[in-house]
């Protein structure tokens, strides 16, 4: 009797050991996505007020991952000036002074600036149809592609003002 009394006493202990080394490691592990997370808001606002700070015709390429922590997520912006990053039903907000136009893309993305405008992947087709920006300051295959089909003035204005009419087809 008195063994099954120890014996069930050592297993409670190994029982609540159990689950509390399973909560610190769950801990760990959130506090690194938190990290990741947190990483990957400070390169979108470092590139975006980095844009803000340099001459107009600044252009860079920055890379987002795939994936964090093997997961999919997605990045929204919120009235063009804060962003949303939700992962695994968590929602992570990072809050930008400036504000830009554009969308985001899983690895590569582009950053321009324009008549102090920035203006994030706007080389993209759909983006250029809704918008009053051609998106490249160089011509892009994209921009020229569309320019086939559509009035200059409606995709690329600055490139009017400053007498390249001949992107215009």
């Amino acid at each position: 009797m008195e063994f099954v009394i120890l014996m069930t006493f050592m297993m409670l202990i190994f029982a609540g050991t159990f689950v509390a080394i399973q909560y610190k490691t769950i801990d760990i592990e959130n506090d690194q996505i938190e990290r990741q997370v947190n990483a990957l808001g400070n390169v979108i606002k470092n590139e975006v007020q980095l844009a803000y700070t340099v001459h107009d015709g600044y252009k860079k390429t920055f890379w987002i991952p795939d994936y964090i922590d093997g997961y999919d997520y997605t990045i929204a912006l919120i009235d063009e000036s804060d962003i949303r990053i939700s992962y695994k039903d968590q929602y992570f907000l990072v809050f930008l002074i400036k504000s830009f136009k554009g969308s985001f893309n899983h690895g590569l993305n582009n950053i321009s600036k324009v008549k102090g405008q920035i203006y994030l992947n706007c080389a993209d087709e759909e983006f250029l149809a809704n918008s009053d920006f051609c998106g490249a300051l160089d011509s892009e295959p994209s921009c020229g592609d569309w320019l086939d089909n559509h009035p200059c003035e409606l995709c690329c204005p600055y490139w009017v003002e400053q007498n390249c009419a001949d992107l215009c087809h």
